[in-house]
């Protein structure tokens, strides 16, 4: 159990006000006066809110990194398509077969294919 003396009790108040009236100050004197005004409490909240750059850089790596892995699934699916549909057309459906199990081939045939996307 955390004990605070009077004076290291009105510290903790002091700093906890801090934000608020920093927000005041501003609204006072003209500096974002009307969007403060509006979203103070907003405001306030992500003052007094512990920003951690290490935890927020890797969670946009992260991000990043599924909408990567997301965007590459749909492009394959459509160049995969796109062969299949190329293959069918001049009815070379062993080839098709076999790529759909070999993967070197299937490479293979989206280089012949489809070597300019």
């Amino acid at each position: 159990m955390l004990l605070y003396t009077h004076k290291q009790e009105k510290t903790v108040s002091s700093l906890l006000h801090f934000p608020y009236e920093a927000v005041d100050w501003a609204i006072r004197n003209g500096v974002l006066s009307e969007y403060l005004s509006l979203h103070k409490s907003e405001v306030v909240g992500m003052i007094l809110t512990e920003y951690d750059e290490k935890k927020v850089m890797e969670n946009l790596r992260k991000e990043s990194y599924e909408e990567g892995k997301a965007e590459g699934k749909i492009e394959e699916r459509a160049l995969l398509n796109e062969l299949t549909l190329k293959l069918l057309s001049l009815n070379r459906i062993d080839d098709l077969k076999r790529s759909a199990s070999d993967s070197a081939y299937c490479d293979k045939l989206l280089k012949e294919f489809l070597s300019d996307k």
